[in-house]
């Protein structure tokens, strides 16, 4: 089953039109995304698409201060994998436009140190609000951890990445915000 990412579970504040986001799962050829009122998936479906061929989906604009539960499932032509999830959000109480970001700006000069140690400080600016995901890569793109994970607001952010139990070496952050996304090491 594929991993969910963004929202978090029990995230609040989340804007009337979110974007889901999860890990792709080897040898899914599309996915199929639920969201709903209901944590048993019982009442009628907010989304029910089954022809998502990418790991993020941008929903419609949603009902403010409302509770939803979201789920994902592969599917391939030998069949489809049980539902990752549910997971739960809250929408905020702002309605309009919650644009997301079509361009990531991040400071190259401050992700340091690297190659990465114990401790590590990530320096980025968004150009415009968004969900924001960083993850730690390795050489061959593999992720290693999710460092980051929240919805947050245009301009200068920094997060410190403490690194227990992962050896010292070259990584790479993959920074996420909307559609955006950028890799820096």
């Amino acid at each position: 089953a594929p991993v969910l990412r963004f929202p978090l579970n029990g995230a609040v504040d989340v804007p009337a039109t979110p974007e889901l986001i999860w890990y792709a799962s080897p040898q899914a050829s599309a996915y199929q995304v639920q969201v709903t009122v209901d944590s048993l998936f019982s009442s009628t479906m907010v989304v029910n698409d089954s022809t998502i061929a990418d790991t993020t989906i941008q929903l419609p604009v949603l009902a403010p201060q409302q509770r939803y539960f979201w789920r994902v499932r592969a599917l391939n032509a030998g069949g489809s994998s049980s539902y990752a999830g549910p997971q739960v959000f809250r929408t905020s109480g702002i309605t309009g436009d919650t644009s997301t970001v079509q361009e990531l700006q991040i400071e190259e000069s401050h992700i340091y140190p690297n190659p990465f140690k114990a401790r590590t400080t990530i320096s980025y600016i968004l150009t415009a609000q968004g969900p924001v995901v960083i993850e730690v890569v390795d050489a061959l793109g593999a992720h290693v951890a999710t460092i980051h994970s929240s919805y947050q607001a245009e301009g200068p952010h920094t997060v410190e990445w403490i690194a227990s139990g992962t050896p010292a070496g070259a990584y790479f952050c993959r920074i996420r915000c909307g559609r955006a996304s950028a890799v820096k090491g």
